[in-house]
This record gives structure tokens, sequence and C-alpha cells, in this order.
């Protein structure tokens, strides 16, 4: 029997890479604080494999946060469409290094970077 991946083991995989990129924590230092292999850190965080409860707590314990942080917040029990949104965003190289950047910016200088980037985008 195949295995099916979830919507929500992905979704929870998504804000593991989210806090561990945030952290500067590479996959292999995760697997390490975990007792795991840095390809089961790439599983997990893919939704190709499930995070077991206690494996959660571990890497939720490595990454210094409490375990809820890997689930929807939202009433109905659905992922968020909007934080799966800012997953996808965080997770591309870079994105929280400008963006720690960014906050560090006065009011001024970013409104310009922000006119930069709109521009840039427009251009291609």
């Amino acid at each position: 029997m195949a295995k099916r991946v979830l919507e929500a083991d992905v979704e929870i995989g998504h804000r593991i890479r989210v806090q561990r990129l945030a952290n500067g924590m590479s996959q292999t230092e995760l697997a390490n604080a975990c007792g795991v292999t840095f390809q089961q850190i790439q599983k997990y965080e893919k939704g190709a494999n499930r995070v077991g409860g206690s494996r959660l707590q571990r890497i939720a314990d490595a990454l210094g946060v409490a375990p809820a942080l890997f689930f929807s917040t939202s009433e109905a029990g659905q992922n968020s469409v909007l934080s799966s949104e800012i997953a996808d965003l965080l997770i591309n190289p870079g994105a929280i290094h400008l963006l720690r950047n960014y906050a560090k910016l006065p009011p001024q200088q970013r409104s310009a970077l922000l006119q930069t980037t709109a521009a840039m985008v427009d251009e291609n």
C-alpha cells in the first residue's frame, strides 16, 4: 500500500524548516541534536515522512520553541493559507537574512528598498 502524504505533514515540515533556518541551523546540526540523520530531517521538512510526537518534541527542544509552533492555529483546524504562503517565501535562500536586515533599516530606507525591489520585479 502506497504511503499517502497529508497536507498537515507538509505544513509541519515547512514550519520545521522555517524555524531551523531562522535559527541559522543546518539540517545536519538539527539531525545531530535529535539523534537522526540529516536525510531524515530532509524527509520531515518535505512532508515525505511524518514526525512522531516524541521526535517533534526533540525537534522543538533543539530549535528552542514549543511543539505547538508546528501546528495550525486556525479554529477550524485547517492549515492557514497565510502561514503556508509565508513558509513558502521564507524557505527561499537568503529570505530570513534579508528580513533581518530589512528590520534594521530606518523607515525611509525600508520604503526606498520596497520601491527598488518593486521596480526590479516590474522590469522582469
